[in-house]
């Protein structure tokens, strides 16, 4: 669980900067919520990106506000809460599941006819 819990730290250093309630601290709080969701290998990638700079609450506020906009119906916008994990896992470049796929099952060859004089 060591990148597990080096991700969730990072996201709380970040958290502590913002005030209580505000956008960018209600963000951190979703994604504690997804890294928890986490296997060490997807953790990993995260704590990859943090200590890169390359993301952090903006850019993950970002791209679920980018969600929003995509999705706007009339004059709102609107995210709603089960979504998030999923965008927050894509914004890192991971599966937006979370489950690994399966391998697809190898195609069953053509079925040839049977001719009866083969049996004689």
């Amino acid at each position: 669980m060591e990148n597990k819990q080096k991700a969730l730290e990072m996201v709380a250093t970040m958290q502590q900067k913002e005030e209580s309630g505000s956008l960018l601290w209600c963000v951190a709080e979703d994604l504690k919520n997804t890294i928890n969701g986490m296997n060490e290998d997807e953790a990993r990638v995260v704590v990859t990106d943090f200590e890169a700079g390359t993301h952090d609450l903006k850019t993950c506020e970002k791209a679920i506000h980018d969600y929003a906009n995509k999705h706007k119906s009339g004059g709102s916008a609107c995210c709603p809460g089960p979504a998030v994990p999923g965008i927050l896992r894509v914004h890192f470049g991971l599966p937006e599941s979370g489950q690994i796929t399966a391998p697809a099952q190898a195609e069953r060859p053509k079925r040839q006819r049977l001719n009866i004089m083969d049996f004689m």
